[in-house]
């Protein structure tokens, strides 16, 4: 997707730059005339004139490739989430280089070949006189239209690509997670390293959960096997319930955590209970489940006090001691899946995440908890500690980079179709000076003059904003698969771009329409 946006933005630059050589192939048409007088060959002024546009093209080029070689750091950054950048090395090499250049080339060839065969068109007893006036423009103003109007056009398309990957992202930062993110600090904890058994495990965690939970600041802390955007751990459980049949194996969703880690995590529970300091091994094996696993397994009526096993033998029920609310695990789009959740003292093994909620005045408390951890054991390795907003935030790293370089370039092409526009019309105001003066003499009047112009550029800006939507409609259904919560044909993201682009083209032909209506009749028609 990237790789096309940048190419449409290439075609906008070219398009203008292709403008700005028709542009000045005219300025030099009695140049041309003359050595064509002289004997020159056609063919001859072709290459000199497409050897210039290579020489402009690979100077270019050089310099992008030094501009990308500095702002590969800014794409890094970009696409990550926090004080640490990805660790990505997307130095351009010799590949890249070779590529830009090949590029470069296409480009000087593709878009200065029709500039420098227009330019040396020429009649050469018509171009040898002494007056321009408008004689001769007309194929070259009629191409530049053409070319306003392609970039008008391409620019529809990226902005509306850009403004729909905008609203998705928006979308998807304000799905509701199941859970209160705020205050929230995650730590990713490598058990592995004390060479301790699961049980050992077990109790140290306990232990260091009621230290942290004794720190000034911590309003709860808890130990989990899995947090969001983790992945999931899913395996079979037997209900021994009419519906679904009895003894029936069901694939479900299960955790492993601690006693505060419902409040860690700001998941409210709907009713019974959550994890108590009596569920140990020695206990009644106990689990508390989602709603949507309650409402399935469990229909005809409430979940609580019901009984599940791990294996279809009834000798090792647990009981179902609480429900709570549904929430996210493994992305901010998944659907409401059926979640058991175990207590860590009856389960007890390797777990990585420690959830501390803090207290809104607690946020420095983290560097006692590092040294509680320490005194523990030292061979507890804290690997990443991050807040839970920026854990989440750190899912949508691709929604976030495509959407950010969609509206960067989506902007760029903005301005790049305005400043074609501009050079259009301020070129034809130029070309017609002679025609404006005549017009004014007869009694033409500035508001006339004005509105002829802006007529001019806006009748190009709306004839190139219908194709761009209809281009727009064709090529949005592509990345529809990668929208959420609005349609590729979003009736709102059309209207926004074609009015914002209508407002940018008016001010861009305002300037070269105001310009007209200051020209001076009499030095007008002795104008050359």
């Amino acid at each position: 997707i990237l790789m096309v946006v940048v190419g449409v933005v290439l075609l906008i630059s070219c398009a203008n730059i292709a403008n700005l050589l028709l542009a000045r192939g005219a300025v030099r048409k009695k140049e041309i005339a003359l050595r064509l007088a002289l004997g020159a060959r056609r063919l001859s002024l072709v290459r000199q004139l497409i050897t210039e546009s290579l020489i402009l093209a690979g100077v270019a080029g050089v310099a992008g490739f030094a501009l990308a070689w500095w702002g590969t750091g800014l794409l890094v950054a970009m696409a990550s989430n926090g004080p640490r950048p990805l660790p990505l090395d997307i130095t351009p090499n010799l590949r890249v280089l070779g590529f830009t250049l090949l590029a470069s080339v296409a480009a000087a060839i593709v878009f200065g070949a029709t500039p420098a065969f227009s330019a040396t068109r020429v009649d050469l007893n018509t171009s040898l006189k002494e007056g321009k006036g408008a004689v001769g423009a007309n194929s070259q103003n009629r191409l530049g239209r053409i070319l306003v109007v392609a970039q008008v056009a391409l620019t529809v398309v990226l902005m509306v690509g850009a403004g729909l990957f905008v609203r998705t992202l928006v979308n998807l930062q304000n799905i509701p997670t199941g859970f209160n993110e705020t205050n929230v600090t995650l730590l990713q904890i490598d058990t592995a390293t004390t060479g301790l058994k699961d049980a050992q495990i077990g109790n140290l965690l306990i232990e260091a959960e009621d230290r942290v939970r004794r720190l000034p600041g911590v309003e709860a802390a808890s130990f989990s096997f899995l947090t969001f955007n983790q992945g999931g751990w899913t395996s079979t459980i037997y209900t021994f319930v009419e519906t679904p049949p009895k003894g029936e194996g069901n694939l479900v969703r299960q955790n492993t955590v601690s006693v505060d880690y419902f409040k860690a995590m700001g998941i409210p529970i709907v009713s019974g209970r959550v994890f108590e300091a009596r569920d140990t091994d020695a206990s009644q094996k106990v689990a508390v489940v989602s709603e949507t696993m309650a409402r399935h397994y469990y229909p005809s009526g409430d979940a609580l006090g019901k009984h599940f096993g791990k294996t279809s033998d009834k000798r090792d029920e647990i009981e179902i001691v609480g429900i709570v609310k549904d929430a996210k695990y493994q992305s901010l789009t998944e659907n409401s899946r059926s979640m058991v959740y175990f207590p860590l003292k009856q389960r007890p093994g390797p777990v990585v995440n420690f959830i501390i909620r803090l207290s809104p005045d607690g946020q420095n408390v983290i560097p006692a908890v590092r040294r509680t951890l320490a005194e523990l054991n030292s061979n507890l390795p804290i690997d990443d500690i991050v807040s839970l907003q920026d854990h989440v935030s750190r899912s949508l790293v691709q929604q976030k980079l495509i959407a950010r370089l969609a509206s960067f370039f989506g902007l760029l092409a903005l301005m790049l179709a305005s400043i074609g526009l501009y050079g259009v019309l301020s070129y034809s105001v130029a070309r017609r000076r002679n025609e404006i003066g005549i017009r004014m003499a007869l009694g033409a009047s500035t508001l006339d003059v004005m509105k002829m112009v802006l007529r001019s550029g806006m009748t190009l800006t709306i004839v190139g904003v219908a194709l761009g939507v209809g281009g727009a409609i064709a090529l949005t259904r592509l990345v529809s698969a990668l929208l959420f919560g609005v349609t590729a044909t979003d009736l709102t993201t059309f209207f926004a771009v074609a009015l914002a682009l209508l407002v940018v083209a008016f001010v861009a032909c305002y300037i070269p329409a105001r310009r007209a209506t200051r020209v001076d009749p009499l030095i007008a028609l002795r104008y050359e």
